[in-house]
């Protein structure tokens, strides 16, 4: 009888034991996907720190990348927001900067950013994305300005940076004629991507092309030959084990050569 009632409840213990484990997978499994779910819902764009003086990634002179009727647009702008500025001849310091408004985007774009109310303390970095589809009529250059206010002292700056939003008609298809199919690279995007990005570039015949991904010490990372048709060919471009950072990636054909650079958040 002794051994009986052992046997029933080491058998008792372990049922306890395996429910006990099982629900703690199920927790662990609801935290994961709530994090994941969360980070889908808030993780609008990711702000990757840049090196030099310039205010935004990419700046001003730079540019956007173009966007195209009846198909998805997707554009990262990183901003730094200063330690410090001169204000009447006076270095003060910043307590926040951000994002009043943004006018000029076409209305089937759609703008965010990463922080709840699209302001940033000072000595950081931030992010906001364009993304939607453009609808046929939006053809045509858009001046896009970005009103922003730099808080500091007590006191709110005014301060517009303006971008020029190049969307292509949809008979175009993208860029062949409009460009008259000549070799033609454009932005990758998304950019910044933390997984995989595309590379549109169109082509005036039929060839093979080689792409090579370079790090920014100029040694070369990944390379692989495309077999391209006449017209807008497509590169889908995975970052595999490649480390966060800038990038160039170079496009070879015939005698002619492009170079971008992208990057990896």
């Amino acid at each position: 009888m002794a051994i009986g009632l052992q046997n029933i409840f080491h058998t008792f213990a372990f049922t306890l034991i395996t429910k006990q484990i099982l629900m703690n997978k199920i927790l662990l499994l609801l935290s994961v996907l709530t994090i994941l779910t969360s980070n889908q819902i808030f993780a609008q764009c990711n702000p990757t720190p840049f090196a030099g003086s310039e205010l935004t990634y990419p700046s001003v002179i730079m540019g956007i990348s173009v966007a195209a009727e009846t198909q998805y647009y997707e554009q990262t702008i990183v901003l730094r927001v200063p330690n410090d500025t001169v204000y009447l001849g006076a270095v003060i310091a910043i307590d926040s900067a951000g994002i009043n408004s943004i006018t000029g985007l076409p209305a089937s774009l759609t703008w965010d950013s990463d922080s709840d109310n699209d302001f940033w303390p000072g000595n950081s970095f931030g992010c906001l994305v364009f993304k939607g589809v453009p609808v046929v009529g939006d053809a045509g250059v858009h001046k896009v300005e970005i009103n922003i206010s730099i808080n500091a002292l007590g006191a709110s700056m005014p301060y517009i940076l303006e971008y020029d939003l190049e969307v292509l008609d949809a008979v175009f298809a993208g860029v062949e004629e409009a460009n008259n199919l000549s070799f033609n690279v454009l932005q990758n995007q998304p950019n910044p991507f933390d997984n995989y990005t595309q590379i549109n570039y169109v082509m005036p015949n039929a060839a093979d092309v080689s792409f090579i991904v370079y790090d920014i010490l100029g040694n070369k990372v990944a390379m692989k030959n495309y077999s391209s048709i006449k017209g807008e060919n497509t590169i889908k471009f995975y970052k595999d084990n490649l480390a966060k950072g800038v990038y160039v990636y170079e496009l070879n054909y015939d005698e002619s050569v492009v170079r971008k650079r992208m990057i990896i958040q």
